[in-house]
């Protein structure tokens, strides 16, 4: 039954204008005004956002994204088409269920559902980094969080999942730990969340990771990834000189 919602050897000559400005006109009249912001004309996301749009309600597979999107723009790496969700734009990423059934989205595919509305829970998360900027310290910022580890959920004053002999105790944990810690840089996490990722790494409002601080997880790395690294790291700056 999924078969008949995904595309495969999509058209990439279409009227990109006539696209544009249908995705444009929907857009402002229904994520604009949610605070989702558009895209840069000529990005990668705009390109990105050209062809769920032109495919709306389809799974796409991320190569055909990929070859259309290096059509018009050189870009390096991976492209991250899942960030598109996190900008508010209604799309689905791997293993999301399409709504209304019991559809997986399938590895290596996306979708734009809608342009109506916004992805579920991004008024929330934006309302949340809106409250944020009121609060002026650690027990203001928990109370943010509803007493609970920013990253795991662990809540305060009960059980720890990880280790149920003892009770959760919230710790001032650093977003990014290559900056002071100040009430801006800083999210409530339990004792296990605190000393398990240490330094290393750089947490959202949001407790997700989204960077490393440090070099200490590459070097924990095998030597198979750590060759894919330096590989990556070496074509990517060498375009760069190009």
């Amino acid at each position: 039954m999924i078969n008949k919602y995904i595309k495969n050897n999509l058209n990439m000559d279409f009227d990109q204008a006539e696209t544009y400005l249908n995705l444009k006109k929907e857009y402002d009249m229904y994520l604009k005004p949610a605070g989702v912001k558009f895209p840069k004309i000529g990005s990668a996301k705009y390109y990105w956002l050209l062809i769920l749009y032109e495919y709306k309600g389809f799974f796409i597979p991320k190569e055909e994204i990929a070859i259309f999107t290096k059509k018009h723009k050189k870009v390096s790496g991976d492209q991250q088409v899942r960030h598109l969700a996190a900008d508010g734009w209604y799309s689905l990423n791997k293993n999301e269920r399409l709504p209304n059934t019991n559809l997986i989205t399938p590895r290596g595919h996306h979708m734009l559902f809608t342009v109506e509305m916004t992805k579920p829970n991004y008024l929330r998360t934006q309302n949340r980094r809106l409250t944020r900027i009121h609060c002026s310290n650690f027990e203001e910022l928990k109370e943010l969080h509803n007493h609970s580890c920013a990253t795991c959920g662990n809540k305060e004053g009960e059980p720890d999942r990880n280790n149920i002999t003892k009770m959760v105790t919230l710790q001032q944990g650093h977003k990014d730990p290559r900056l002071d810690l100040t009430i801006d840089n800083c999210i409530p996490q339990c004792d296990y969340c605190n000393q398990t990722y240490k330094g290393d790494y750089i947490f959202n409002d949001e407790g997700r990771i989204v960077g490393i601080a440090t070099l200490n997880t590459v070097m924990k790395a095998d030597a198979d990834l750590k060759k894919e690294i330096y590989n990556y790291l070496l074509g990517e700056y060498l375009q760069k000189e190009d």
